[in-house]
């Protein structure tokens, strides 16, 4: 009897199980060299695929138990979107195993060995003589791809799906075009402005023969509408243009200067672009072009040398969304991976509750790192490195109605290069829903928007957002427009700075309130080195007060009365009936909104500018207050033009001394947060990143 206990246990230890316990949490291992014929107990057991090891939660064995499902060291590539529907209290946890370096793709890695240099004659005729030597290729068939996506429009607020994508030892290659850099102006528009046919300056194309896959991305008639689109015919002997489809607002003749687009302002902005999937435009390293009908890859590689070395990992993205979270699922949790090559979403939810991104790196999606929408709460993403996405974060959730919060929570995390291919929407986080925080982030290096936000509530502290706007005009890099209902919202304690105009069009601003959006509290930020600091469009019942305001290069700050010629009214009363405004927690938490109807709505009511610091005798001014004074309450502000009025500029310490000290003293001016003060508090990403 002994004996038979004793083997009992001796198969529970073998088998993993008593180390786990029966009603403990449990682990599963996956390892590339794994089998899924395992059971995946232990790490000598592993199974192959993370689809197996999710398979194997269907078990008893798990039921009611948290789950780990450790992912072991190496690439472990999909073969299909990863779906987790999971319901119960129990959490799902898929990590790295003892913080390995672990890639999850939603692609297929190409052998370097499978590429050679491009011996056609006929295609080495149409690229350019420049790079006719150092091209490569490789049939995408030979290791299995087939599936090649296709190339869709994108741009404004639409989220990107891209087609198979190149991605070289870990960083995107770029679709062949021209130009490399900015964009060549529609010369004239031959079909009225919202025809398909117009002329452009270039002799460039005369270059190109058999080029039967074109596209042209632009901003064609507004500097804040992108979009991609398929050219129709191209005619290089006269210049002329026909797209496939309409452009958002039609086209019109472009003013764009590839030196300098300082002085070429709203009325000159719009109509220029670029062409894109040109393969007669694989002329620097780091470009390709894929011939759809042949299945041909061909790519100048991005390195000193030139050459191709068989350490180099060369992946293609496969899969559209690499996670999804179906149905309302809850209580899961991704840590400690790298998660890319996703042609959508790196990760996906909706009405998603309890969920954790924690020490990730997600990059070179097709459209946003994470996104999350409808009511989804309590969803945590923090310590991560996002980047090379279209798009960082979207994050939805709450319920506006009863103003219940959502929970959400963005934090400590660095999202950069967050608008790879679209400008405007692709922005490092948008922000939906009600009562979401938004602390400690660096977003920066964008085309567009970093923190487009809506809905009521949220909190926007201690964040280091910087060089954003870089294509794209009339943009803040925080930004909201459009509502007179989406208060209870503060911006506080930031540092804003490098939002610049380098293309036609309006003024860009490092906090926007476009169109009449209403009550936002913008209190201890430091702002420098923007176009415009902050404006108020024509809004009511925001206040601006303990900021500092340092070296604008056209305005410190901008008013206007903008809803007075009534443009945009449909939309704002749209927003303004689906909340009940008038009655319950609404009527209570936001008083002057109940109201509103009967307070001329349409004017910039109750806007409060007070116990700010601004420096710049040129730009310390609020345009437009001259003729807004009656609806501007301007007070209580300081003036300076000395450098020598605060600590030290040039670590970004404006705490104030010599004249603005007794100012500060007098009105209680908070100090300053200093540049260490916001950002990620940790390291971000995996471990082995060192980031």
């Amino acid at each position: 009897m002994l004996y038979a206990v004793l083997l009992f246990l001796h198969v529970l230890c073998c088998g993993g199980f008593v180390l786990d316990g029966l009603s403990g949490p449990a682990n599963l291992y996956v390892s590339t060299h794994g089998r899924d014929h395992n059971n995946g107990h232990d790490i000598h057991h592993p199974v192959r695929t993370l689809s197996q090891a999710l398979s194997q939660l269907k078990l008893s064995t798990y039921s009611n138990r948290d789950v780990t499902i450790n992912l072991m060291q190496g690439y472990h590539d999909l073969d299909a979107t990863v779906h987790i529907t999971h319901r119960s209290p129990h959490t799902i946890t898929i990590q790295a195993h003892k913080d390995e370096e672990v890639h999850v793709t939603g692609g297929k890695r190409i052998p370097s060995n499978m590429f050679h240099k491009v011996t056609d004659t006929a295609i080495l005729h149409r690229l350019p003589p420049e790079s006719r030597h150092k091209v490569y290729q490789m049939n995408l068939s030979d290791v299995g791809i087939t599936d090649l996506g296709h190339l869709t429009s994108y741009g404004f607020y639409h989220n990107r799906e891209a087609p198979l994508e190149v991605f070289y030892n870990g960083a995107p290659l770029r679709l062949a075009r021209w130009p490399n850099e900015g964009f060549i102006n529609i010369r004239q528009v031959l079909s009225g402005t919202h025809g398909r046919r117009f002329s452009y300056d270039s002799e460039r194309p005369k270059r190109w023969s058999s080029e039967n896959d074109l596209w042209a991305y632009g901003y064609w008639f507004w500097s804040w509408a992108d979009m991609g689109v398929k050219i129709h015919s191209l005619d290089v002997t006269n210049h002329l243009v026909e797209l496939e489809r309409d452009t958002w607002y039609g086209l019109k003749e472009g003013h764009y200067n590839n030196q300098s687009n300082e002085g070429i302002k709203f009325s000159q902005q719009g109509g220029y672009f670029r062409f894109l999937n040109v393969l007669g435009e694989i002329d620097e390293p780091g470009e390709y072009y894929i011939d759809r009908s042949s299945g041909v890859l061909y790519l100048w590689p991005p390195t000193s040398s030139g050459h191709l070395s068989s350490h180099d990992v060369i992946y293609t993205s496969i899969i559209n969304d690499c996670f999804s979270l179906d149905g309302t699922s809850t209580n899961v949790v991704f840590r400690g991976f790298t998660l890319e090559a996703c042609r959508r979403f790196g990760i996906k939810g909706n009405n998603a509750h309890n969920v954790t991104v924690e020490q990730m790196e997600i990059k070179n999606t097709g459209s946003y790192n994470v996104f999350f929408s409808g009511d989804s709460r309590d969803v945590t993403i923090s310590r991560c490195n996002l980047h090379d996405g279209d798009g960082g974060v979207s994050l939805d959730g709450g319920d506006r109605v009863t103003l219940t919060p959502s929970g959400n929570l963005v934090t400590d995390n660095l999202i950069w290069r967050f608008s790879r291919e679209t400008g405007v929407g692709a922005n490092a986080l948008s922000l939906r829903g009600v009562a979401a925080r938004v602390q400690y982030n660096d977003m920066h290096t964008g085309q567009y928007t970093a923190i487009r936000w809506s809905g009521n509530d949220h909190v926007m502290e201690y964040n280091n957002i910087h060089h954003t706007c870089q294509n794209s005009s009339d943009c803040g890099g925080i930004h909201s427009g459009r509502d007179w209902t989406a208060r209870g919202n503060i911006i506080r304690k930031n540092h804003i700075h490098h939002t610049l105009r380098r293309v036609p069009g309006a003024d860009v601003r490092g906090i926007m309130l476009d169109d009449q959006y209403s009550s936002v509290t913008i209190e201890e930020n430091v702002f420098y080195d923007n176009e415009v600091h902050t404006n108020i469009g024509g809004g009511r019942d925001n206040i601006i007060r303990d900021n500092v305001f340092y070296n604008a290069t056209l305005n410190a700050m901008q008013v206007d009365h903008r809803g007075t010629a009534h443009s945009v009214d449909t939309t704002l009363y749209d927003k303004l009936r689906k909340v009940p405004f008038k009655t319950g927690i609404w009527a209570s938490k936001y008083p002057k909104l109940a109201v509103i109807e009967s307070n001329s709505p349409s004017e910039p009511r109750g806007n409060q500018i007070y116990n700010n610091v601004f420096y710049g005798a040129k730009t310390s001014s609020i345009r437009g207050l001259e003729q807004n004074v009656d609806w501007f309450n301007v007070s209580n502000n300081a003036y300076s033009d000395l450098t020598s009025d605060f600590y030290d500029v040039t670590v970004r310490d404006f705490r104030p001394q010599c004249q603005l000290a007794q100012f500060a003293h007098r009105v209680h001016f908070p100090t300053p947060i200093q540049l260490n003060q916001v950002g990620p508090r940790f390291a971000v990403g995996p471990k082995y990143n060192g980031i």
